[in-house]
């Protein structure tokens, strides 16, 4: 086995999020980051601000997404947990 680990994919939307200057957090940049196609990006997001987890702002037509509180913890966890996601 190796010694790769997989977590769920919201995860990687987490650690973006929480290494992403704040005014450079919107779906495009997130998406170049996690490799995730836009649309699988956009239903991980509603199904994260559902649960609290981050928020969205809007400026002008750009939508900003930033980490709640829970969602900062959560991000330190696992980058704790495994600091090489």
């Amino acid at each position: 086995m190796g010694d790769k680990i997989f977590l769920p994919k919201w995860t990687d939307v987490l650690v973006a999020l929480y290494v992403t200057p704040k005014e450079h957090c919107y779906c495009g940049k997130l998406h170049r980051k996690t490799k995730m196609t836009n649309r699988h990006l956009r239903d991980l997001i509603n199904q994260l601000e559902e649960k609290n987890i981050v928020e969205r702002r809007e400026s002008r037509k750009i939508k900003y997404i930033k980490l709640t509180e829970t969602g900062e913890k959560l991000a330190r966890m696992f980058l704790e947990i495994h600091p090489a996601i």
